[in-house]
């Protein structure tokens, strides 16, 4: 729970600082529409800005690790996994 919470905030505090300073400066209605816009655009980015890594299999076993973060695996099989 705790690793979901500090990949959801960043994006939250984003939204809502701007969405505040808006409001303070523009007036609620522009202030909230440009909250809402901030927030699909967090959204938009997200989704496109994707991450890849190289994942070989661990000696006996059926286990796949990135090969960065893992010493022991095996090179023979390799596969990029998204």
């Amino acid at each position: 729970m705790t690793s979901l919470l500090n990949f959801i905030v960043p994006y939250l505090q984003m939204i809502w600082l701007s969405t505040f300073l808006c409001v303070c400066l523009l007036g609620v209605d522009l202030g909230l529409l440009c909250g809402v816009g901030v927030g699909l655009v967090s959204i938009v980015l997200r989704t496109q800005i994707s991450s890849s890594s190289l994942v070989g299999l661990i000696p006996n076993t059926d286990i796949y690790r990135d090969v960065t973060r893992v010493p022991d695996v095996s090179w023979k099989i390799c596969a990029y996994f998204i």
